[in-house]
């Protein structure tokens, strides 16, 4: 098998680890050209067989060595002996959302986060917790990446991805949706208990979460419905933006 260069242009993309490759050889809605899988013991094989029979059956499979999947990556990726090389996923406008039926109820919109590993997690927490589609810009954001989906651990396949430029736009659309615009901002002067409390039956809600060195841009705190702050220790500082979100989308689950 002859080596292969990382995939930087063109649609294509290669993942890696099992729980993100998993997932998206179970996900139909993604091509995937080709898989490699390293010899490693029956029940790690026949997993990946049994998935590609069932989802996948006319899909090329190489059994491989650790060393040429190494090549492909580089040696410093854990990829757990498993890769694909498959097309990305085509992420939809964010008007789709209005279309959707009275089900989709939870949202968070990613202002200007740039490291994938945050924006993987985040994408797992709101798998987890229910939350419905996960909006950005594609302009300042990584929408997929390997290490974002390798972060996701497989969310990424489970969870709509939406995207829209125009910030202000986005937001006045949700309102006139009846969707109430929530910023996450650690001065604000309500917490998220308490806005729990007076707005918990809201069934429609969008969060916007900020990287943890400048949060949320001005312009969209002033156009918030409403800011809100995870009560901490320390006020003055800032808490992960994955681990903000993780704790919002779980607050919002559990509420009732």
């Amino acid at each position: 098998m002859k080596k292969e260069k990382f995939i930087k242009k063109n649609n294509y993309i290669y993942i890696y680890g099992k729980h993100a490759a998993f997932a998206a050889l179970e996900n139909r809605n993604r091509f995937i050209a080709e898989v490699f899988f390293e010899h490693k013991n029956i029940e790690f094989e026949k997993k990946i067989i049994d998935i590609i029979k069932n989802y996948r059956p006319k899909l090329i499979m190489q059994k491989t060595s650790k060393n040429i999947i190494d090549s492909m990556l580089g040696t410093k990726i854990k990829h757990q002996g498993i890769l694909l090389k498959a097309q990305k996923l085509q992420p939809n406008n964010y008007r789709s959302i209005f279309k959707q039926n009275n089900n989709i109820s939870y949202g968070v919109y990613l202002d200007n986060l740039n490291d994938p590993q945050n924006v993987g997690a985040i994408y797992r927490s709101a798998y987890m917790f229910n939350f419905s589609f996960i909006l950005t810009s594609l302009n300042k954001n990584p929408i997929e990446t390997n290490s974002l989906l390798n972060a996701a651990s497989g969310a990424y396949e489970k969870i709509k991805t939406l995207y829209g430029n125009n910030v202000l736009q986005i937001i006045k659309e949700f309102k006139k949706s009846g969707w109430w615009v929530v910023g996450l901002d650690y001065s604000a002067k309500i917490n998220l208990n308490q806005f729990i409390k007076q707005y918990g039956k809201e069934r429609r809600l969008l969060f916007f979460l900020g990287s943890e060195g400048k949060g949320i841009r001005r312009i969209i705190k002033e156009n918030c419905d409403i800011l809100v702050k995870i009560n901490t220790k320390e006020q003055k500082l800032s808490l992960n933006v994955s681990n903000t979100a993780a704790i919002v989308f779980d607050k919002i689950y559990n509420k009732s």
